[in-house]
């Protein structure tokens, strides 16, 4: 009787042997497929992270050439400026307008200083 019940109990061991390997098995596998969902993940993470800085360059590299564009533009009304007044001098010096060639003077030093 006893030799029957060590075979039962051998055979109920081997049995639950079988069914933790197949269980172990089964989790090595869902740990495995965990990692690589995770790895897609990561390198979805790496592109998207790749993709905010580039658009955050861009960015930078649009508002930079704004300012530029402003302060062309601001030299250039300067320049329009500085133009306009040494035209006005040189009316004045044609005219023999001594006064009004003495304020365009005047205008022209101001704005070549401004520049």
């Amino acid at each position: 009787a006893e030799a029957g019940r060590s075979k039962v109990d051998a055979e109920t061991a081997k049995t639950a042997a079988a069914s933790a390997k197949e269980s172990l098995d089964e989790t090595r596998g869902d740990l495995e497929q965990a990692r690589r969902e995770l790895a897609t993940l990561a390198q979805d993470d790496l592109r998207r992270e790749a993709a905010l800085e580039k658009a955050l360059s861009e960015k930078a590299a649009l508002e930079l050439k704004d300012r530029d564009a402003e302060r062309l533009a601001a030299d250039g009304a300067a320049l329009g400026a500085a133009l306009a007044a040494e035209v006005q001098e040189l009316r004045a010096e044609r005219d023999g307008d001594r006064t009004a060639q003495r304020r365009a003077e005047a205008d022209v030093l101001k704005l070549r200083e401004a520049l």
